[in-house]
């Protein structure tokens, strides 16, 4: 509903407050099916639904390091989740390729010029090569994970220290399980190093025997590479041994035997793939079509493809629905009387991607006063050759500038969450220039060598020591505040003095304010739900 004296379009929101729950970051082995899962309640967050929100209103919220999934809205409380996530954004009138990111674009010209992928032949050819040095790899990894299995059984005392609240009796047997369980594996950036997980076991078994104190993963790690040097494995087994942050243990060989750059598992992929063993050598074209983000059949497929061939998860229409289609934002800026707008207007699309008419990615894409805000991207896996991801970034910085010429202030490309703990998520500070959102002053700081050095000390901390500290301040001021209850929009002041609000709604209500700050909370026009639990039963007052 729009209040046409203020132009704020009047919104309820769902407030849920504080939540805690699996993060999709960082894993822990489970010791019982030996598998690696999702570390449980470490996440934690400020979540809330909105079913209507403004493109600007949206922006500012962003500023606020806040994102949407659906019409489900949630800021991560940094300074208490287990793996902070910041803003990042990327100003697309400077940006400034790398070579990785020059080698895409060579890759897909020869591609559509020739339908063969640039280094393919070359590949088969290393792939042959290679093939021998995996044998003795094979070999040398079996020795590796025998000889520690035995070697953590022999000084299971060594562990116990870490287990503080736990009988030794039932530990001992217990760590006896994990250790017989550990083995190595070959680093998918690196042939010549191999890895073991041991810390992230060690840390999951101590979750589940609810051990007083939970130590880091990399203490664990270290404990363990203490042990392997002791015992001289450097100069048994040829290698230099170093801990990772999160806790893993690497073994990199002292002298190589093959090239770092692994393409073996790219190649078995094609082969696998059939249609892509023997390419076509006639010319292809590339297409895009901005669409609006309904469901389609055809999306859908690709993504369950995607989904089940990259990620290794089930899914239904519905929660593709929900999460890349379903979209509470309006073709609406509050703050504008223009009736111009960038591209299609505001709101969520998908930009497909074809060749030769078959649809082989889409990019989920809001579109902001300020520029595109990526939501989520999926390709075709028969596609990976061609590193889709990356090109359609650097297609939608092209299609920026290019609309930044109408529109100025439309110069943006905001990647989401930028996640320093989780190393499969720095890829998006590759593109450059980036800048991270500081999560103490809401200002947007470089994301240079030297703020990058920082986060690997301390995942938590003010990026911007000369800025104002604006998170989490209590205001008085309620102008502008409104509740929703029973379908009625009613001012703060008003709805306080007759509704009788329980403290704990009270309280809900505060945390709201502190969560979007003064101008925010006043200007977004969002009403607080009240629910039934908000009010005090008669028998109660």
């Amino acid at each position: 509903m729009q209040n046409k004296s203020s132009s704020i379009h009047i919104s309820p929101i769902v407030f849920h407050g504080k939540d805690a729950h699996s993060c999709g970051y960082c894993k822990t082995l489970d010791s019982d099916s030996d598998r690696f899962m999702r570390t449980p309640d470490t996440s934690v967050s400020i979540g809330f639904h909105v079913y209507q929100v403004p493109a600007n209103v949206y922006e500012q919220m962003m500023f606020r390091n806040m994102r949407r999934c659906g019409d489900y809205y949630y800021q991560p409380i940094n300074d208490e989740t287990c793996c902070p996530q910041y803003a990042i954004r990327l100003n697309s009138l400077d940006f400034k390729m790398n070579k990785k990111q020059s080698k895409v674009l060579k890759r897909m010209k020869k591609y559509l010029e020739t339908g063969v992928v640039h280094d393919q032949e070359n590949n088969l050819e290393h792939d042959t090569k290679k093939r021998k040095v995996d044998e003795n790899h094979h070999k040398l990894i079996g020795q590796l994970s025998e000889s520690l299995q035995s070697l953590l059984k022999d000084n299971v005392e060594k562990f116990t220290k870490f287990f503080d609240g736990v009988g030794n009796q039932e530990l001992r047997q217990q760590l006896t399980d994990v250790f017989q369980k550990q083995t190595f594996q070959t680093n998918k950036k690196d042939p010549n190093t191999f890895s073991c997980g041991i810390a992230f076991a060690l840390f999951g078994l101590s979750k589940k025997l609810k051990c007083n104190t939970v130590c880091e993963k990399k203490d664990l790690g270290s404990e363990v590479a203490s042990l392997l040097s002791q015992h001289h494995w450097e100069q048994t087994f040829g290698v230099n041994i170093q801990v990772e942050n999160n806790g893993y243990i690497n073994m990199t060989l002292k002298n190589p035997t093959t090239e770092k750059v692994s393409v073996s598992s790219n190649i078995k992929r094609k082969k696998d793939q059939g249609t892509l063993s023997q390419p076509s050598t006639k010319p292809k074209t590339l297409t895009t079509q901005l669409v609006d983000s309904k469901f389609k059949v055809e999306e859908y497929k690709i993504y369950q493809k995607y989904q089940k061939t990259i990620h290794k998860e089930e899914t239904t229409e519905k929660g593709y629905e929900r999460f890349l289609c379903k979209s509470s934002l309006l073709d609406m800026d509050t703050k504008s009387t223009s009736s111009e707008k960038p591209l299609k207007g505001y709101g969520t699309f998908h930009l497909q991607y074809r060749i030769d008419e078959q649809l082989v990615a889409v990019s989920v894409l809001d579109v902001l006063p300020t520029g595109l805000s990526s939501v989520y991207f999926f390709y075709d896996p028969e596609y990976a050759h061609l590193s889709l991801g990356v090109y359609s970034i650097l297609n939608e910085v092209e299609l920026i500038q290019k609309e930044s010429a109408k529109f100025p202030q439309f110069k943006y490309m905001y990647l989401g969450f930028y996640v320093h703990s989780c190393k499969k998520m720095r890829y998006k500070g590759e593109y450059y220039p980036s800048e991270l959102l500081c999560n103490e002053s809401f200002t947007w700081v470089p994301l240079d060598k030297s703020l990058s050095a920082k986060l690997d000390q301390n995942k938590y901390f003010k990026f911007n020591d000369q800025a104002e500290t604006v998170r989490n301040l209590d205001f008085p001021e309620t102008n502008g505040l409104y509740l929703f209850l029973s379908g009625q929009v009613l001012p703060f002041s008003l709805g306080a003095s007759i509704l009788p609000l329980t403290k704990s709604a009270l309280e809900k209500i505060n945390l709201f304010k502190r969560t979007f700050g003064k101008q925010l909370t006043l200007e977004s026009g969002f009403a607080y739900y009240v629910s039934e639990e908000d009010l005090v039963e008669e028998d109660e007052e």
